[in-house]
């Protein structure tokens, strides 16, 4: 989807990425329920650094998304940084918990190295 397309249809996608203490502790289901309750495509996955997700929608669910995810971590989690990047939107539907990702070095948000 281009630029144009993205404006005309008021979808947009965000990478978000979690570090802290956010694996073993329920964190991706967390994230499942709340991007499923809130109407997002996109996908949940732990990689060697911390949470990656990647959510698309409408600009107003993900901001509210990602506020939900700040103040509502399952109560053993502890979020220590949480960044966010843009994303070229995919057309995806529905949203998915992916297998872990162990990568050497820094992680990846949008699929591009930070």
């Amino acid at each position: 989807m281009s630029s144009t397309e993205q404006s005309v249809t008021g979808i947009t996608r965000t990478a978000v990425f979690v570090t802290g203490i956010v694996q073993g502790v329920g964190f991706r289901p967390f994230i499942y329920r709340i991007a499923r309750d809130a109407g997002l495509s996109g996908f949940v996955l732990n990689t060697s650094e911390g949470v990656e997700i990647e959510v698309e929608g409408p600009r107003e669910r993900i901001d509210a998304f990602v506020k939900a995810v700040r103040r509502q971590a399952p109560p053993l989690s502890r979020i220590t940084g949480l960044s966010t990047a843009a994303a070229d939107p995919t057309g995806e539907t529905g949203f998915s918990i992916l297998p872990s990702s162990r990568m050497p070095g820094k992680h990846q948000i949008g699929r591009a190295h930070v």
